[in-house]
């Protein structure tokens, strides 16, 4: 009778094979997730800015001009159109983060921009309004 010599499990071989695919898989997987987490921040950017611009369309429909960059008459008083909790823009040149807002010399135009990552936007504002360029998605009005 002859003894057979059978051992059961793997080999180092093939267990760093299958632990090198598996790294590389997750590598893939995790660019993938990255890249999607960047547009997901963006979106939600470009849709907060869409709700303001709204919101200052609505305090020129009923206040006949537009907000001012600051003060208590000015862009941070909007809460009667939107909801100003998640983020404010309240010093003098209507700068706050990720968001900014100005209005032209002769109050007759408007500007709103957004700090995104991977969007872009970029409407032309009125000549007598100046945006920093990094604020890449933008809004401007009215259109005549």
């Amino acid at each position: 009778m002859q003894k057979t010599n059978l051992k059961k499990g793997f080999t180092l071989i093939e267990l760093l094979v299958v632990i090198g695919m598996i790294s590389i898989l997750s590598g893939v997987v995790y660019a993938n997730l990255s890249s999607a987490k960047v547009k997901s921040r963006d979106a939600k950017k470009v849709s907060e800015l869409k709700d303001l611009e709204q919101a200052v369309e609505l305090y020129f429909q009923e206040k006949f001009m537009f907000p001012a960059s600051a003060g208590p008459n000015g862009i941070d008083n909007l809460s009667s159109y939107y909801n100003t909790e998640d983020w404010q823009i309240i010093n003098n040149n209507g700068v706050s983060g990720d968001f900014i807002y100005a209005i032209s010399s002769d109050s007759k135009h408007y500007c709103l921009g957004a700090k995104t990552e991977v969007l872009s936007k970029s409407a032309v504002c009125h000549s007598t309004i100046s945006i920093n360029p990094a604020y890449k998605y933008r809004f401007s009005g009215p259109e005549n």
